[in-house]
């Protein structure tokens, strides 16, 4: 074909990797626009197809490289960022296989939530299951999560050229949502192994840009002091209000009763 050295030479120099449909139509179009390619975008969709690219449920996977789950899941999702227990297996902090994935979409807004909190609300919310996000896809035997964030672009970074909430945003998150992190057990193992790698005074100045409704702070503070981190790292914590008793996780089976950050817990977590 007289098109098929510009397209070998083109994706030889970028990184094949899964893409969707759209994706798909604008290679496509990149590649018929050199000279004057435009009248066999057709041949060169059947070209990439055969040489390049696999079609599997409705994406399209590279033929010659294997992608990892994280790879894929971007496909439906480019421009969302990995998160919970899908970030804290990125950090280092969780070696869970990756076969659940969670992605958030960035949302700048931190405005503080008008919910009326009473102790029997309180109460109620955390004697149900968390609610979860019905929004999710299915790729073979992998589950993508896709959620809405809540994390101006400065608490994301970059690790393994995937975009990630950081080590202290991810923290946060798993502790407002522990249903997407493994549960309270784990969320406290991830925050021991965070313990050289965290800022503390970070993790605090991030909880109060994101004012929560829920007394989130009571958790961190459990997760922090249970982890062995030193006083000085949740010392902050404890001048919060604390007018209510707050639960670390939905449902617990068990619940033993911590006075000094007014929490509940599930025993198991200690043990």
């Amino acid at each position: 074909m007289i098109f098929s050295n510009i397209i070998d030479a083109y994706l030889a120099s970028i990184i094949i990797k899964p893409i969707n449909q759209k994706e798909l139509e604008g290679l496509i179009s990149d590649l018929a626009s050199f000279r004057k390619l435009k009248k066999y975008k057709k041949e060169i969709r059947e070209y990439l197809l055969e040489r390049f690219y696999i079609s599997h449920q409705d994406i399209f996977l590279p033929r010659h490289l294997r992608a990892n789950n994280y790879e894929i899941a971007l496909a439906y999702a480019r421009y969302y960022y990995f998160s919970h227990r899908s970030a804290l297996h990125i950090h280092g902090l969780d070696n869970s296989e990756k076969q659940i994935i969670y992605l958030s979409e960035e949302n700048i807004s931190t405005s503080p939530s008008s919910t009326n909190l009473t102790q029997l609300t309180i109460d109620k919310a955390f004697s149900k299951p968390q609610r979860m996000t019905r929004n999710f896809k299915k790729f073979d035997n992998l589950t993508i999560n896709f959620l809405k964030g809540q994390s101006p672009d400065y608490m994301n970074t970059f690790k393994d050229n995937l975009k990630v909430s950081d080590i202290e945003k991810t923290l946060i998150d798993v502790t407002v949502r522990p249903s997407y992190s493994g549960g309270s057990k784990n969320i406290l193992k991830s925050f021991k192994n965070a313990k050289t790698l965290i800022d503390p005074e970070k993790l605090i100045h991030y909880y109060k840009k994101l004012s929560f409704a829920y007394p989130y702070h009571q958790s961190l503070g459990f997760y922090l002091e249970n982890s062995g981190y030193e006083k000085a790292s949740f010392s902050e914590l404890l001048q919060f209000n604390r007018p209510f008793n707050f639960y670390l996780d939905y449902e617990i089976s068990d619940p033993q009763y911590c006075k000094k950050w007014k929490i509940f817990y599930d025993n198991s977590i200690l043990h």
